[in-house]
């Protein structure tokens, strides 16, 4: 038996057995099956249901794999095509040209038609990207100014500066949506092979600047390379594995089956649907900061695994208390930091928000301080201003703040600069408010935030259930 082609039928129920047996001809997709490119005539990538034919090559070297992966598919719908088969259309019989009749033809001449957008014109690219040696611990710059066309892709400009113009640049290359592929690219952080020159900086003049960076959050190894092993720890240390519940299931032709309602099923794809974990997790403002951060990435899939109706209850118990803990969501000091990246993130920033109210309701916000923490925290965030004597009084209490008087706290936080040579006078209320911004005494008025994270690093201290 000869092949000529294989086409995926319609009924596929994506079990992966083909492609487990021949994984160079079939890829399985989300909904179906496809045949790959390399393998077929016409590089398409579909069902083959045009029963394009197959490389003489891979017909060959795969001709056993591909007649096992037909007989292994439990509903039969990989169909092998023998030489022969597929029969060529006949040719059309040459009719006679009919005699004229005097009648004059007008030839019509159909216009090109041209595909906007897909290709651009060549512009000047200023492209600035971080070099980091490991061998002599130095960093600096290196700045080239190239000529290239607007619809090539950042990785491909990457590719085209280490192939002509430094051999010693270092940078994890890959197909273009490879997650590990991430850099920061004037401050925004993508996926460099799904990036066009022209679309991730404005063009002012013809041409446009870039500013490459390795991700934040993760050890640099050289230039844009960093190490991603730091956040598989945490994914370990995590264990967002799944551990099945027992259930009933759905009898169907295919077996017993379990079954999940469409809309759940919708909802749990959307909490893990992005493309690269190192990317979401250096979305986070608080990573760069913070070492025992698990990371919104890793939460994501916690709190996927938490709702996930198949998910056992000591598997539930065990991720919620890796949620509640010091290095869970409430570490996380803004959302909107990863909400505003790209598409996808927003989706995960909702269900990390729902994570972290339902996180706060468990064991955070209860009693009286845990509301003048939750207020404080609702004033920052509005106002973007702190004030220092509100966190000292709210640390103390009234009775704290009395007993301060008669224990000798204030006469040493008033006299502190006796012994440590520091400014009498924090500022001009202590010369009439005193003892207020004398010595060590905080001051009275608000100061503007710069670090959100300063605020949540004194508040994880002050109260631990923030």
């Amino acid at each position: 038996m000869t092949i000529f082609s294989v086409y995926i039928d319609d009924g596929c129920i994506v079990c992966d057995a083909c492609e487990e047996t021949a994984p160079d001809v079939f890829e399985v997709t989300e909904d179906t099956c496809f045949i790959k490119p390399d393998v077929r005539l016409d590089g398409g990538y579909d069902r083959n249901v045009g029963k394009a034919g197959l490389k003489d090559d891979v017909i060959s070297a795969l001709s056993d794999d591909i007649l096992d992966a037909a007989d292994g598919c439990p509903v039969d719908v990989i169909i092998v095509v023998e030489e022969g088969a597929v029969e060529e259309p006949p040719e059309p019989e040459e009719a006679a040209a009919p005699e004229p009749e005097g009648v004059v033809v007008e030839e019509v001449a159909a216009e090109p038609v041209e595909m906007s957008g897909i290709t651009a014109a060549v512009i000047q690219a200023e492209i600035s990207i971080f070099r980091y040696d490991p061998v002599t611990a130095t960093t600096g710059r290196d700045t080239w100014i190239c000529a290239l066309p607007g619809h090539m892709s950042v990785l491909e400009a990457l590719r085209v500066l280490k192939a002509t113009h430094d051999g010693s640049l270092t940078f994890r290359d890959g197909p273009c949506d490879d997650p590990t592929t991430a850099i920061s690219v004037n401050g925004r952080l993508v996926l460099p092979g799904n990036v066009r020159l022209d679309s991730v900086a404005p063009n002012r003049e013809g041409g446009l600047r870039l500013r490459i960076e390795p991700l934040p959050a993760f050890d640099v190894l050289r230039d844009l390379t960093v190490d991603h092993w730091s956040l598989e720890r945490k994914r370990e240390s995590a264990k967002p594995w799944m551990v099945a519940a027992t259930r009933e299931g759905a009898d169907t032709a295919q077996g017993v089956m379990g079954t999940m309602d469409p809309v759940k099923a919708t909802g749990l794809h959307s909490m893990t649907d992005f493309a690269s974990a190192p990317l979401l997790h250096a979305c986070s403002d608080a990573t760069p900061y913070s070492d025992d951060y698990l990371g919104p990435s890793v939460l994501a899939g916690c709190w996927a695994r938490i709702n996930d109706p198949r998910t056992a209850d000591s598997s539930r118990a065990a991720l919620q208390a890796v949620l509640d803990s010091r290095s869970g969501i409430k570490a996380e000091t803004d959302l909107a930091s990863i909400r505003r990246q790209n598409g996808s993130s927003r989706a995960v920033a909702e269900a990390l928000l729902v994570a972290r109210t339902s996180t706060l309701s468990r064991d955070a916000f209860n009693g009286r301080h845990g509301k003048h923490v939750w207020w404080y925290c609702w004033t920052v965030k509005s106002s973007g201003r702190v004030n220092d004597t509100v966190i000292y009084r709210q640390v103390l209490g009234p009775v704290g703040l009395m007993g301060n008087l008669f224990s000798g706290v204030t006469a040493r936080m008033v006299f502190g600069f006796t012994r440590t040579g520091g400014r009498m006078f924090n500022d001009m209320l202590g010369m009439f408010a005193p003892p207020a911004g004398i010595g060590k005494m905080p001051k009275q008025f608000n100061s503007s935030v710069n670090n959100h994270h300063e605020v949540v690093a004194i508040f994880n201290e002050v109260d631990g259930r923030f």
